[in-house]
């Protein structure tokens, strides 16, 4: 534990992470984290709680964005996938990975995967995960 000590480099002197103070002996408020505490939590971390030494959310994110530090939103399509073929064990889409149709995240994005969130219309409503994956020929393979 390197509570009570500071570590020095050439650029100077600071607490170790997750601790502050004159001896480097308090903990880091709830809310920051990091090497004498002085970097913030993600504004989209769930309770303002992260990590006091890597700045992880410990509650998880806010709808929309990417854990584990909760600082960047999930790129969705504003044209969702087109469905073209389906059957009791295998479906095909259509995707539009052009700029125009990404939102949120950054734009130049080169997916490994696409998420398929769909609903069963039926008494239990379920939602299910699918993952396509884009094979080296740009073939998008459900799994």
């Amino acid at each position: 534990m390197c509570r009570g000590m500071f570590m020095c480099t050439s650029y100077g002197c600071t607490c170790p992470t997750g601790l502050t103070g004159p001896s480097c002996n308090e903990e880091c408020t709830m809310g920051t984290y990091g090497a004498d505490c002085k970097q913030t939590c993600s504004e989209n971390c769930l309770n303002d709680m992260c990590d006091k030494y890597t700045g992880i959310c410990l509650d998880g994110c806010s709808d929309g964005y990417i854990p584990p530090h909760c600082s960047e939103k999930y790129p969705y399509f504003i044209n969702p996938p087109t469905l073209r073929f389906a059957n009791y064990d295998a479906i095909e889409l259509e995707l539009d990975f052009q700029e125009n149709n990404i939102r949120g995240g950054d734009k130049i994005i080169k997916p490994k995967y696409y998420q398929l969130l769909y609903k069963v219309i039926a008494i239990n409503t379920n939602i299910f995960d699918f993952y396509f994956y884009i094979s080296h020929d740009n073939a998008y393979v459900m799994q």
